[in-house]
């Protein structure tokens, strides 16, 4: 245990993009903006348990008790 898991949940981030995979473990105040940021820079789109998400709209609750968070470049599929 990390001394910021003390004081504050930590949620997991995963983000995909042309650098690869890098992880982020971010307390739960900071994800929104983290998120927002991440998306703008990169045009990711946001994951929270396999559902897409408006990273702007979405709640920190739904966040913080999320079991896996991506941002990932936008998927193309039929």
């Amino acid at each position: 245990m990390n001394q910021l898991e003390l004081f504050e949940k930590t949620v997991q981030i995963k983000m995909f993009t042309h650098r690869g995979c890098q992880k982020f473990y971010l307390a739960a105040s900071d994800v929104k903006k983290f998120m927002s940021r991440q998306c703008n820079r990169f045009g990711l789109w946001l994951y929270v348990d396999g559902v897409q998400r408006n990273p702007q709209k979405v709640n920190i609750e739904i966040l913080s008790s999320a079991k896996e968070v991506i941002l990932t470049q936008p998927l193309v599929g039929g």
